[in-house]
């Protein structure tokens, strides 16, 4: 199987580091309330063989990648901006990837004192070579 989901994971983390001493980042779900304020979760939602470009045998050749993306803020003032902010940053690293996004969009969250940001991006030709 063809995935960078790893590398991905760590150009993004640590993009967000630099920004933001002290963001929790993970590679898990979070459900409305994340431990700790920013939070980023970064997931690999799907990893499909293109089957355009597998052979006769099925060897896969290309992925296409999909991941998502959950931002939380808890912010007294600026939260959506906050959120911005940090989508911003990682819409940045995904680009060197030439990942597309496809969805960049608040989501209301349970607790309305946190601000949520999803983001979904694809790349449709995944090889072993990650450029």
């Amino acid at each position: 199987m063809i995935t960078h989901e790893k590398t991905i994971f760590d150009s993004v983390a640590q993009a967000l580091r630099e920004e933001y001493p002290g963001i929790f980042v993970t590679g898990d779900y979070v459900n409305d309330t994340p431990p700790s304020f920013p939070s980023v979760a970064i997931i690999e939602t799907n990893n499909t063989v293109n089957h355009k470009y597998s052979t006769f045998d099925e060897i896969e050749n290309i992925s296409i990648s999909e991941i998502y993306i959950q931002i939380y803020s808890n912010l007294t003032s600026g939260r959506a901006a906050q959120c911005k902010s940090i989508a911003e940053v990682i819409d940045g690293v995904l680009k060197k990837y030439r990942y597309r996004r496809t969805l960049n969009q608040p989501i209301p969250n349970i607790d309305t004192s946190i601000a949520r940001r999803d983001m979904r991006y694809v790349k449709e030709n995944v090889t072993w070579e990650l450029r």
